[in-house]
């Protein structure tokens, strides 16, 4: 049996106390990572009810009223004619106008995140000569606390995406559809 000798004691003491450390860092980390975690779904799921129903309720159903709960009262709007800034009441005003055509949006590819919403679309509508007017685009939102605050959107006129397929169309009143094969 070996004498007792504090720099052992005092070795040993150190490593339980880093060994203890290290333990509680890591439990500490992971919930903080957990905790992160469960806020980015919670907001990503909130994205997806405000473009749910800005889609489905405002723009196909014609629920202009929604817009002042969806959009902040400031909606900033980067356009290929410039940037300008409107409010809720602005957009629901201009949304009902540009409706009054018959339009439709067909959506190819969307991804949301906790403040972002990307979507590559292609729109059909009537043309200011009487014809049938179609481009395409990619916008992206950034959102506030669930509320869409901002957009970029860069729109070709003249053709759909490549490839656009009559099968396969989600449109603005079957949104939810994109996310039929996600789980």
């Amino acid at each position: 049996m070996s004498a007792w000798n504090p720099q052992t004691l005092i070795r040993s003491t150190v490593h339980f106390c880093q060994v203890s450390l290290l333990s509680l860092f890591i439990t500490f980390t992971a919930t903080v990572g957990m905790a992160k975690s469960m806020e980015d779904e919670a907001a990503i799921a909130k994205n997806i009810e405000t473009y749910r129903s800005w889609n489905e309720d405002v723009w196909c159903a014609g629920k202009y009223e929604l817009v002042q709960s969806l959009v902040t009262p400031n909606y900033t709007r980067h356009e290929t004619d410039g940037t300008r800034v409107v409010t809720a009441q602005q957009c629901a005003i201009e949304i009902e106008n540009f409706k009054k055509g018959n339009t439709e949006f067909i959506y190819h590819d969307h991804k949301i995140t906790k403040d972002r919403v990307w979507v590559r679309w292609s729109v059909r509508t009537d043309g200011p000569d009487g014809g049938i007017a179609t481009g395409r685009a990619n916008q992206v939102y950034r959102l506030v606390d669930g509320k869409l605050s901002e957009t970029w959107m860069m729109m070709h006129f003249g053709a759909f995406w490549p490839d656009y397929s009559e099968e396969d169309r989600i449109t603005q009143c079957n949104f939810l559809d994109l996310f039929r094969d996600a789980t």
